[in-house]
């Protein structure tokens, strides 16, 4: 019996017993190698993503920073039963990248502090621009797993550049980066269509 042909409201651990171990869903669940790939630097989906390490030793680029946008469950208070679904746009600075062997495949995962977005003097829309402002030095705490420290590539990242804002101490303003050029946009003859 094959994965493909059992309904997806088995379980995880159904879905082991039956011992397809080609398939994506068991590789998994059994989890990668004990070796990974470290990476400074990971062109990925037309961005050139880097470590803050990385940043830091060069001193002229930023390019560790990083969006992503999740749906997220709220509540408007503690009392509240209902849950609303939302759409939450995270960022954060990127302080690994690491590439995990599965065997039939590889899956790169960056290891991210995130800036706690739920928190209003940590990330805020300026009334007067729209333009969205963090504070850097309140990052979510690295050490709870509730944190969710990890986001694996294939989910739609982008880059973004933490502007200093003079005399606004400690807030930056958010600038999406444009995607960088790739093999496909240098083979356009007139720029401007890029």
């Amino acid at each position: 019996m094959k994965i493909g042909d059992v309904t997806s409201r088995l379980s995880l651990f159904q879905l082991l017993k039956i011992g397809d171990v080609t398939s994506r869903l068991a590789r998994l669940a059994n989890g990668p190698s004990f070796v990974a790939k470290s990476y400074d630097k990971y062109r990925l989906n037309g961005f050139v993503f880097s470590t803050s390490t990385y940043d830091l030793r060069l001193g002229r680029k930023q390019n560790s920073g990083i969006s992503y946008k999740a749906l997220t469950y709220f509540r408007s208070s503690a009392k509240d039963k209902n849950l609303i679904e939302a759409e939450m746009t995270y960022y954060g600075i990127i302080r690994e990248i690491w590439v995990l062997d599965y065997t039939s495949f590889n899956e790169t995962v960056f290891y991210c502090h995130w800036v706690r977005v739920e928190d209003k003097a940590a990330c805020m829309i300026d009334p007067d621009t729209h333009m969205v402002k963090v504070d850097l030095t309140k990052l979510k705490s690295k050490n709870l797993i509730n944190n969710e420290p990890f986001v694996c590539a294939f989910q739609k990242l982008k880059q973004v550049y933490y502007s200093k804002i003079p005399n606004n101490d400690p807030w930056f303003i958010v600038l999406y980066s444009p995607k960088r050029l790739t093999i496909s946009i240098d083979d356009i003859e007139a720029p401007s269509e890029y």
